[in-house]
């Protein structure tokens, strides 16, 4: 049975191109490992996969000068998990029954109010150390607002709950270049995830190179719109930056521009290869 019915397929039959960048859940995506993708087996095309650790201690590192991928706020807290987290760095992670909090004092000089603040540790950026301990990130500077303090209070009673990460890599990649296939002439189009690693990167194109029809093109693009401060990827890139030695001032469109190049270029110098 043809995945895509003979009505769709006629309705884009005059694209010469098709792009698969909302197909593959891009923007914001936290997939850096291949195991994590979606593929043509998986009973549903667009759900989340996700792994959970259990949280043996939480430890406040602002005193400590926070991290080099942290710069942006010092503010960072150093977890230990029971076992292997598996997590990667740059990834988001949520965290739950840990009975720890954040409480911050905002700048009198912030326009925009309190929103721009992640006041808790949902949905925060984690700096790997090693299989079991990572840092990170709470309290964030928005649009030149700043926290003036920020202070993660002690844990409360003994359970110190789990740490969880949450990928979406969207409809699987067989079934894009098979749509590609199926139309007459069209090329493809896909978007590498922004914390994809070397390996995914390698069995990206060598799934693309072997699935395509060998008469069309395959572009290829680091995530979306990286330059768009709307979009998650483009803070990350900053972060990014910083971690790996680039002290640019935040929104001068240098630390950005500088990871997202370097990383493009890491990428097809990969994808040469395949």
């Amino acid at each position: 049975v043809e995945p895509f019915t003979p009505p769709y397929m006629n309705s884009i039959t005059k694209y010469k191109c098709l792009r698969f960048m909302d197909w593959s859940a891009t923007n914001g995506q936290n997939i850096a490992d291949w195991a994590d993708r979606t593929t043509p087996n998986d009973f549903s095309q667009s759900r989340a996969r996700s792994r959970s650790a259990a949280v043996l201690s939480i430890t406040d590192m602002s005193t400590a000068g926070g991290d080099e991928l942290f710069s942006m706020t010092k503010w960072a807290a150093k977890v230990v998990t029971a076992s292997p987290h598996g997590f990667s760095t740059g990834q988001t992670v949520s965290f739950a029954g840990t009975n720890a909090s954040v409480t911050m004092a905002h700048s009198a000089t912030c326009t925009h109010g309190p929103y721009g603040f992640d006041e808790g540790l949902e949905n925060a950026l984690v700096h790997v150390l090693d299989a079991t301990t990572f840092l990170v990130q709470y309290g964030v500077r928005y649009d030149n607002c700043f926290a003036q303090s920020a202070n993660l209070s002690s844990f409360t009673g003994s359970n110190h709950g789990t740490v969880t990460v949450t990928v979406d890599s969207g409809a699987s990649l067989e079934l894009a270049a098979q749509m590609v296939a199926m139309t007459e002439a069209a090329d493809g189009w896909f978007n590498v995830p922004f914390l994809a690693n070397d390996d995914y990167v390698t069995q990206m194109a060598s799934l693309l190179k072997a699935h395509m029809p060998p008469d069309r093109k395959i572009y290829v693009e680091y995530s979306n719109e990286v330059w768009n401060y709307g979009f998650p990827q483009w803070s990350m890139s900053w972060q990014m930056a910083q971690l790996h030695g680039h002290n640019n001032s935040f929104n001068s469109n240098g630390a950005e521009q500088w990871w997202n190049v370097k990383r493009s270029r890491e990428i097809h110098k990969i994808l040469d290869t395949v």
